[in-house]
């Protein structure tokens, strides 16, 4: 919580066992609406993620990656 009240724009990676405690802070923090999981990067299964309950509902693997911005 602390990184994303002092920066803009923050990257979490290796996302694959916190997700769900991330999206939870990011869901009271009123952020749900402004973040990405991407996962499988630069491979042909690569896949962008934008909807939280998608999110949900994924099994991300270990690269995976959280991209969060917060409104100005």
């Amino acid at each position: 919580e602390d990184v994303l009240q002092k920066f803009d724009t923050g990257a979490f990676f290796k996302v694959h066992r916190s997700l769900g405690r991330i999206l939870n802070i990011l869901d009271r923090m009123g952020l749900s609406g402004s973040c990405f999981l991407v996962e499988e990067v630069s491979t042909g299964r690569e896949r962008v993620i934008g909807d939280m309950e998608e999110m949900r509902r994924a099994k991300p693997g270990y690269f995976s990656l959280l991209l969060v911005r917060r409104a100005r």
